[in-house]
């Protein structure tokens, strides 16, 4: 495909400045996302960049085969460290275990915190209008500092699913247990791996009450590089004692839909592009409009996250993932996450119930 065809497409587009902006001189020959991305960098030079194959496994071939696990470093002072990686071909296995495990709780209460609730600014709006209402005539409109401390736990409160407090296992600590493994996911991917997560399903989500819908997480990797990779995460907790548990079927089915039908990939870069941090929400657009168009196809990380308790880890928890080479079309990156407790449900309701906890924040 030649230069001065993607100039044409650019600038018969209804996107162009958009796209583009001043940097349009700077296309080259690519059937791929790339060549929008990097050509739209400043400072790019295609001279020094050759244009990707148009094959979408043409990365994946180039990549070196490592076999054979790799034991890593113990103990760091990150919230969770990678214990084994073991690479086979264009699939990555991966153990991951917590930096500290008696600090855990607190450490995922404070994560919790952040992923549905902005104290910072929660205060700013109460004492602004605290401000406002003392314009008015009337003691009684006087707000207190003490006050102002109800409303923020008020407001804590009402973000957070709702807490358990007697009797059975209630819908919400359901949720809970199925947003907190999104959060660690999300710290893991993040903190362990070069992913970058431009949205968040928890901070997006209308009633606390319920669980979040679509991919668990959506990740970018290589921004501002050729090789560009959307991660298409999908989460699950298990206790059960079968190896593999049940829900590895649930995430094969969904990552082989995301990754197979176009309806629903689109949707998710829709969501990803609506969604998307101030600083992501370029390369987002740039990603999905090229998507819409029908000129780019991202490459795809699938990255099944299970979150497994010491006590119910298995050897085949991998499951098809590590078996099966035939129904996975795209490089598989498998994180097994195993946390130290006896029960996940417990385990959310101790967290959840310390993200409570303003004074802890």
């Amino acid at each position: 495909m030649s230069s001065a065809f993607w100039l044409f497409c650019v600038r018969s587009t209804i996107l162009p400045d958009l796209l583009l902006e001043s940097h349009i001189d700077h296309f080259v020959a690519s059937s791929t996302i790339w060549g929008l991305l990097i050509a739209g960098s400043p400072g790019y030079d295609h001279r020094k960049v050759s244009p990707p194959k148009h094959s979408r496994f043409a990365v994946r071939q180039a990549r070196p085969k490592r076999h054979g696990a790799v034991r890593l470093a113990e103990a760091t002072d990150a919230l969770f460290v990678m214990d084994v990686d073991t690479v086979e071909g264009d699939r990555r296995f991966v153990r991951v275990v917590p930096g500290d495990s008696a600090a855990l709780v607190d450490a995922l209460a404070a994560r919790v915190r952040t992923a549905y609730f902005d104290a910072k600014a929660a205060l700013a709006r109460l004492r602004e209008a605290a401000a406002e209402l003392t314009q008015f005539d009337g003691s009684h409109l006087i707000v207190t500092e003490a006050e102002v401390e109800e409303a923020l736990e008020d407001e804590l409160d009402a973000v957070l699913p709702a807490e358990w407090k007697k009797g059975g296992r209630p819908a919400q600590t359901a949720t809970q247990r199925s947003e907190l493994a999104e959060i660690i996911a999300t710290e893991v991917v993040t903190s362990l791996f070069s992913t970058v997560v431009p949205a968040s399903r928890i901070a997006s989500k209308e009633i606390p009450d319920q669980q979040t819908r679509g991919v668990d997480v959506l990740g970018l990797e290589h921004i501002g590089e050729p090789n560009l990779t959307l991660v298409v995460g999908e989460v699950k907790g298990s206790c059960e004692s079968a190896s593999p548990p049940g829900v590895i079927a649930d995430m094969e089915k969904k990552l082989i839909a995301v990754s197979t039908d176009r309806r629903q990939l689109l949707q998710e870069l829709i969501w990803l592009r609506d969604h998307s941090d101030d600083a992501n929400a370029r390369t987002c657009m740039i990603l999905c409009s090229g998507y819409l168009l029908r000129k780019l196809t991202p490459e795809l990380v699938l990255t099944p996250i299970l979150i497994r308790t010491s006590v119910s880890e298995g050897v085949n928890d991998y499951g098809r993932f590590r078996k099966s080479r035939a129904i996975f079309d795209f490089p598989i990156r498998f994180i097994c996450v195993i946390v130290e407790a006896q029960d996940l449900f417990d385990l959310a309701v101790a967290v959840y119930r310390k993200a409570r906890e303003l004074t802890a924040s």
